[in-house]
């Protein structure tokens, strides 16, 4: 699974963080759009925070990038960037 690959260098403690955000903010549907924000992909990237990604030359909606993503901002800035709080 794309989640545990990414968030599995951070610890146990981050990879079901992980996995349970990934379920409240998309329900791992790695297509979904919220049409009012504009967020996208598995983690529900805004564009202007997946622009600020290492993984920004990627869809947003590659369930794989989206996670690494996840894990790259969560690293840098903690689990306080997401809606969903795992």
């Amino acid at each position: 699974m794309d989640i545990t690959d990414a968030f599995s260098p951070l610890g146990p403690a981050a990879v079901q963080w992980a996995i349970n955000v990934a379920y409240c903010e998309s329900r791992y549907h790695p297509n979904s759009v919220n049409s009012d924000s504009g967020a996208s992909g598995l983690f529900q990237f805004l564009p202007s925070t997946w622009s600020g990604t290492p993984y920004a030359s990627q869809s947003p909606f590659d369930p794989r990038a989206n996670a690494f993503a996840a894990a790259w901002l969560y690293s840098h800035y903690g689990p306080g960037r997401w809606v969903c709080q795992g």
